[in-house]
């Protein structure tokens, strides 16, 4: 029963549910508009005008492979790297022998 009026319908849906009293508030100022909007993506809202999220899942896409030649690029880079660290590790292990 509303407190307000004494009418016991006012608090119960077209379907014999009890409506939470921010949704009738909601609805009385949005003017009925309130379930008529579309929902962003990753939400959808119910009879009450509840907004439910949920997690957007983007579509899978695969990555271009690399080029023989860039691959072979890489490659040389990364043994220049590799070989430049070890021989800063041999520098530093004969400077600190050495002392």
């Amino acid at each position: 029963m509303s407190y307000s009026t004494g009418n016991p319908n006012e608090l119960l849906s077209p379907y014999g549910e009890l409506i939470p009293s921010e949704v009738k508030v909601r609805l009385e100022r949005a003017g009925g508009q309130l379930l008529r909007k579309a929902p962003a993506a990753g939400s959808t809202v119910d009879r009450e005008g509840f907004l439910n999220n949920y997690a957007v899942v983007p579509q899978m896409s695969y990555a271009a492979g690399d080029t023989p030649k860039q691959q072979q690029q890489l490659g040389a880079i990364y043994a220049a790297a590799t070989w430049g660290l070890v021989a800063l590790a041999a520098a530093v292990t004969y400077a600190s022998l050495s002392v």
